[in-house]
């Protein structure tokens, strides 16, 4: 492993375990509760479990953004994160945006789960713009030029704005490479 690599992920752990801290309430009797830690802070599913490409995009913060990048060396762009993440967790997908859009099965916002693909249309009528889902409000991405994969609030005005959909990955076929829907 790079040590570029290996410091941005010891640096982003780091940080990230400062950032967080477990919600805390008072229950009906006035005891302080406080809710089971989650270091990562990825939204679990109803059973506990945590999406494994959600896992590694998320291990990617602080990774450079380049254009046309699809990995930790090279850097990423968002298509390439979406890309990287899967392909480490033995899922084929598309490469550009706009082919995973068509690529992965729809899914209502309202419906979202860690791990699924928010797309938005950045710059006119085309998808242009992919990044997976954490859970409420939070969506992982690699932004621009001159920026690094971060994460964002997508009920921003900006994002909320260019929203175009959402979609899951099955997993159950890790080779499928066709596109399963039209493009808008």
């Amino acid at each position: 492993m790079p040590i570029r690599l290996t410091i941005l992920i010891v640096a982003g752990s780091a940080l990230a375990g400062c950032s967080w801290a477990p919600p805390v309430q008072e229950s009906r009797t006035g005891q302080i509760i406080t809710a089971p830690a989650n270091p990562s802070g990825v939204q679990r599913g109803p059973h506990g479990e945590t999406s494994p490409v959600l896992l590694t995009a998320r291990k990617m913060i602080g990774v450079d953004y380049a254009y046309g990048g699809h990995s930790p060396e090279t850097g990423f762009d968002c298509s390439g994160l979406v890309y990287y993440a899967h392909k480490v967790n033995g899922i084929q997908v598309p490469r550009t945006a706009a082919a995973q859009f068509r690529f992965a099965d729809p899914v209502p916002r309202d419906a979202l789960r860690p791990g699924d693909l928010m797309f938005f249309r950045t710059s006119g009528r085309k998808i242009s713009h992919v990044g997976i889902y954490l859970g409420p409000g939070r969506f992982v991405h690699a932004p621009g030029t001159g920026k690094h994969v971060t994460v964002a609030d997508h009920r921003s005005t900006y994002w909320r704005a260019r929203f175009a959909g959402a979609g899951r990955v099955k997993t159950n076929y890790p080779l499928r490479t066709s596109a399963v829907r039209n493009p808008r």
